[in-house]
C-alpha cells in the first residue's frame, strides 16, 4: 500500500485495460476519500467506479499527455501517478516475435511507443508537478522479460527491448528525481503474468 495523505489526488494511466481498472477498484477501496482519475483513449467513465474521474488521453500523443496533465494539476497537487499500459500483441498481425526473421518495423515502433516512449512522456509532464518536499509515487508497469542480464530464452524482441527501454527511463527519472524531488519514489512494477486480453 502507498502511504498517502487522506486527500491524495492519484492518476491512473491506462484506465481502459484489466490492470489499469484492477489498480482504480483498489486504490478506491482503501482510499475512500481520494480524488482518483482515470485516463485512457477510449471513454470508460461509466466503468470505473463511484467518484473516479474519467480523462481522455492518448498514450502516442504529447499533445494529449500535456492537456492531462494540465487540467488535472491546475486544482491541486499530485500524490501519485501509476502507469499501467503495456503492448505485448494485437490482433493477428502483431504478435510476439519467436525469431529474427519476424521482425517487423512498423510493430516494433508500435511496441516502442506504447511500452516506453509513452510512459517517458508521462513522466516528462508529471513528474515536475509533485510537490517537491512531500512523499509521492510514479510507478510504470515494467515486466520482467525487459531484464537484459535475466533473458535466458530470447525471443519477444520488441516487447522485451521496449520494457528495457522504460526500465532505463524510469532509473534516469529516479537519478534526476533525487535532487529535485527527494521525497518522490519512482518504481518499474513487475505484474507478472495476467489474466487479461
Amino acid at each position: 500500500m502507498l502511504t498517502l495523505p487522506e486527500n491524495a489526488r492519484i492518476i491512473v494511466v491506462g484506465a481502459s485495460g484489466a490492470i489499469g481498472r484492477a489498480l482504480i477498484e483498489h486504490l478506491r477501496q482503501h482510499y475512500a476519500s481520494a480524488e482518483i482519475f482515470g485516463l485512457s483513449r477510449s471513454d470508460v467513465s461509466r466503468e470505473l467506479p463511484d467518484g473516479v474521474r474519467w480523462l481522455p488521453m492518448d498514450l502516442e500523443s504529447e499533445e494529449s499527455i500535456v492537456s492531462a496533465a494540465e487540467s488535472i494539476c491546475e486544482s491541486g497537487p499530485i500524490h501519485a501517478v501509476l502507469v499501467a499500459t503495456g503492448l505485448l500483441h494485437e490482433g493477428k498481425d502483431f504478435r510476439p516475435e519467436k525469431a529474427i526473421r519476424q521482425l517487423n518495423g512498423e510493430n516494433l515502433e508500435r511496441s516502442f511507443r506504447i511500452n516506453a516512449v509513452g510512459p517517458a512522456l508521462v513522466g516528462k509532464h508529471f513528474l515536475p508537478r509533485f510537490p517537491k518536499r512531500e512523499r509521492g509515487y510514479f510507478a510504470a508497469l515494467s515486466a520482467r522479460v525487459g531484464s537484459i542480464s535475466d533473458n535466458r530464452v530470447g525471443g519477444w524482441y520488441g516487447y522485451r527491448a521496449s520494457k528495457a527501454a522504460l526500465n532505463m527511463f524510469l532509473k534516469n527519472f529516479s537519478i534526476e528525481a533525487k535532487r529535485s524531488h527527494p521525497e518522490l519514489i519512482i518504481a518499474g512494477l513487475q505484474p507478472g503474468t495476467v489474466d487479461s486480453e
